[in-house]
């Protein structure tokens, strides 16, 4: 059994191994969503042949970990300024997903730790589903702009089309304030949830509907993250406690993801659009670790429970 590790699929009735045992999936370059129904990286011990690492980011044995168990993490930006602009890390899915089983519904949760010496200290980190013509090599370059957007001085440009949650430690551009969950698309950071206007029951400001989060990102303790899309209804809830229920709801949207990811595409791929799923960063002027420790992702709408450790074993 590999360590920590289980991937998903309709092709085994196993958790262990199913792509390594299976070369022929491997070859091909575009999987058929009723081939693929998800993964679960409770480490991320034995996933390079899974993964695609972009710029700095890399996998690495947790140096903070507060437990005797050494643990691999997915670390997207080590503790180096980022003063021009040019140093950020993103990481997909190796495999694309050709949309996914039903309207683009997914559901995942990880777990992230941002580790700073400063409460300014660091830049925030993307989720993203994405069909960027770089495919699983995407990354944005610029300062805070944390993998995901770019910049024309270093012949960058965002990831796009792409829909995103970004966890955002520092406040610039459009942000209200520090420490904000927002969503956004096609490479650009300026929230389309902060221009809607819309504000929910968490928020700090009448003109946002992103609440923030509870305490600073980048207080060195592990964030639960739960985000899940119907097909309809985008909803992100985040906490640093383990229970679902008692998580900060930060966004409950309705969304087209599929209008999104097709909107700026050629006809050909607009038919059968090719997905891949990830992260990215950058470290910030001032820099942190940014390292998701967990990640958990179905093709389809069943969203996960409390955060208890080693639930799925």
């Amino acid at each position: 059994m590999n360590k920590f590790f289980y991937l998903l699929m309709i092709l085994s009735l196993s958790f262990k191994g199913a792509w390594a045992n299976s070369p022929s999936v491997l070859k091909e370059k575009f999987l058929a969503p009723d081939k693929i129904k998800g993964f679960a990286f409770e480490d991320f011990y034995g996933t390079k042949d899974y993964l695609t690492l972009n710029g700095v980011a890399e996998l690495s044995l947790d140096d903070f970990s507060t437990t005797e168990t050494e643990k691999t993490i997915l670390r997207l930006t080590p503790r180096i300024p980022n003063s021009e602009g040019h140093i950020a890390g993103s990481a997909f899915i190796k495999f694309p997903f050709k949309a996914f089983k039903e309207n683009y519904a997914f559901s995942t949760f990880f777990r992230y730790r941002v580790s700073a010496s400063h409460i300014y200290d660091g830049s925030g980190m993307v989720f993203m589903v994405q069909s960027d013509d770089r495919y699983d090599k995407a990354i944005g370059k610029c300062s805070y702009c944390m993998g995901y957007a770019g910049a024309a001085h270093l012949k960058s440009v965002g990831i796009r089309p792409s829909v995103a949650v970004e966890f955002d430690i520092q406040r610039n551009g459009s942000d209200e304030d520090y420490n904000m969950v927002g969503l956004d698309l096609n490479g650009d950071l300026n929230s389309i949830v902060l221009r809607s206007g819309a504000f929910g029951p968490n928020s700090r400001s009448g003109i946002s509907e992103m609440p923030y989060t509870d305490t600073t990102i980048n207080n060195g303790i592990p964030w639960n993250v739960w985000i899940d899309y119907d097909g309809r209804v985008l909803e992100v809830r985040s906490s640093q406690q383990r229970l679902r229920r008692k998580a900060t709801v930060h966004i409950r949207r309705p969304i087209n993801i599929g209008d999104i990811l097709t909107a700026i595409r050629d006809k050909k791929e607009a038919d059968e659009p090719i997905v891949y799923i990830g992260f990215s960063s950058d470290p910030g002027l001032y820099p942190a670790y940014t390292d998701v420790l967990e990640w958990h992702f179905k093709s389809y709408y069943e969203p996960y429970g409390n955060y208890i450790l080693e639930q799925n074993k």
